[in-house]
């Protein structure tokens, strides 16, 4: 998922010890911030592309960047695979690997991919920030709305130049602050009305700051084009499925929701509501780096 804080686990997830066993991983991640974002999202893995609808519309967006050809193809933050099993069709005769954080999510992106898909798609456990792949091994490297994850934004864009080839491409999607902005309107602890909700929302960076890392990064050419996208939702519940149910929880470490909270918050959400339901937003960036 996209934008809340993961919440602290909760015990081990019942798919990653078997997805280790069956897929090419690195070590376990090495700081509790990633070992929070990997169990969140093993949590998820099983229901993610049920309810990852908003997920998928702005990985579309990607598509009009792509190059017309390519030989090795990367999906950093694949998730269960979709967009990767996009690409595996729009470049038949490439090799590709998804790479996720999380292995329940890859153990889901094998379910899903069938032959001769599968032939060609390396699944691998991995750290965008530190990519388990040679230098220049890449012509093409595509993320949809997972390295905002990564604390260090300049090491991940780094990284992802590493292993990109001279003249090889980057697309990816993240996202800027103003992103969820009604959740944290919802949310939002208040001195008024005595609620103690904490939003969870991450600190996203603004437009000029990717653009910034990239350029210190080592990619030669850099565009990064910003737009906000709205979805809607019936209800409350529905909302925050949207979100936590496709990996990403509030931490909370030990406090609870009381139902005055939940009640606040459902009251200011409906002030929100439009014709079409109750909103969701995203600033959506899309960076296309030319090595």
């Amino acid at each position: 998922m996209i934008a809340l804080a993961p919440s602290l686990p909760h015990g081990p997830h019942p798919e990653t010890g078997h997805c280790q066993e069956a897929l090419s991983c690195q070590e376990s991640p090495s700081t509790d911030w990633q070992r929070r974002v990997a169990h969140a999202f093993s949590r998820a893995a099983p229901r993610y592309r049920e309810l990852a609808r908003a997920q998928a519309i702005m990985a579309d967006m990607l598509l009009p960047h792509l190059p017309s050809s390519a030989q090795q193809v990367l999906d950093v933050g694949c998730g269960p695979g979709d967009l990767t099993r996009v690409l595996s069709h729009r470049y038949p005769q490439a090799s590709l690997t998804g790479l996720d954080l999380s292995a329940a999510m890859l153990v889901e992106a094998r379910r899903y991919t069938p032959a001769p898909f599968s032939e060609r798609i390396q699944w691998l456990c991995g750290d965008a920030q530190q990519l388990p792949l040679e230098a220049g091994s890449q012509d093409l490297v595509v993320s949809n709305l997972a390295i905002q994850w990564c604390p260090d934004l300049k090491q991940t864009l780094q990284e992802i130049r590493r292993v990109t080839k001279a003249g090889g491409k980057a697309v990816i999607n993240t996202l800027a602050p103003g992103t969820l902005q009604e959740i944290q309107q919802a949310w939002s602890p208040s001195a008024a009305d005595g609620s103690t909700g904490d939003t969870g929302v991450l600190a996203f960076h603004l437009r000029q700051t990717h653009i910034e890392a990239a350029y210190a990064a080592g990619w030669a050419q850099v565009t990064v084009n910003q737009q906000r996208q709205r979805f809607f939702y019936p209800d409350l519940k529905d909302v925050m499925d949207s979100i936590k149910g496709v990996g990403a929880q509030v931490p909370r470490q030990g406090a609870h929701l009381t139902r005055r909270d939940i009640a606040t918050a459902r009251a200011r959400y409906e002030r929100l509501r439009q014709p079409e339901g109750l909103p969701v937003s995203y600033e959506l960036l899309t960076l296309v780096l030319h090595a």
